[in-house]
C-alpha cells in the first residue's frame, strides 16, 4: 500500500493492522481486542491470528473478546466464560481438553442435544438478482472491490 494512503482508504483489516501498530509502537505489554475478526473476512482473520501468536512469542499478551469460538480455541492459553456480566468459568485449553462444544456448554449454562435446531427453511421467489458487476478500487484502478464472472 502506498504510505500516503489516507487510513480512511485502507480496508477494515489494514485499519486494524494500524491500531495494533500505534499500540505495539508504544511497546505495550498486553493488547486488548474486542471482536478483533468480526469485519474481517477469513484471510484478513488469519493474518491477524498469526500476528498475535507471532506477538505472543515475543512475550506480548493478548485478551481477546470474541464470539468465534473456533478463533479462541486455536489461539487462546486460558478461556474466561462470562454469561449476563458474571464470570462463569476459566478453562486451561490445553488441560482441560476445550473444544467449541465445552466453551458452548459454558455459555449457555447446559448440554446441548443439538447446537441448532431442526428446521426446514422456506425459500421465496427471486426478487432481485445481479450478475457480472465489477467495481474498480477507488484509489487503485487496476484492484477490484467486485469482481464478477466471466
Amino acid at each position: 500500500d502506498d504510505p500516503d494512503t489516507a487510513i480512511k482508504n485502507l480496508g477494515v483489516g489494514k485499519q486494524q493492522l494500524v491500531e495494533i501498530a500505534k499500540a505495539l509502537n508504544k511497546n505495550v505489554k498486553l493488547l486488548i481486542l474486542d471482536e478483533p475478526t468480526a469485519a474481517l473476512n477469513e484471510a484478513d482473520s488469519q493474518h491477524l491470528l498469526d500476528l498475535i501468536r507471532g506477538l505472543k512469542g515475543r512475550g506480548i499478551a493478548s485478551i481477546m473478546i470474541s464470539h468465534k469460538l473456533n478463533e479462541i480455541e486455536a489461539i487462546a492459553d486460558s478461556i474466561t466464560i462470562i454469561r449476563d456480566g458474571k464470570t462463569i468459568e476459566t478453562l486451561d485449553v490445553k488441560a482441560d481438553g476445550v473444544n467449541e462444544d465445552r466453551i458452548i456448554r459454558g455459555m449457555v449454562g447446559r448440554n446441548l442435544a443439538s447446537r441448532f435446531p431442526d428446521r426446514t427453511p422456506k425459500i421465496g421467489d427471486v426478487l432481485f438478482e445481479v450478475k457480472d458487476w465489477w467495481v474498480r478500487h477507488p484509489q487503485t484502478a487496476e484492484r477490484f472491490v467486485c469482481k464478477g464472472s466471466n
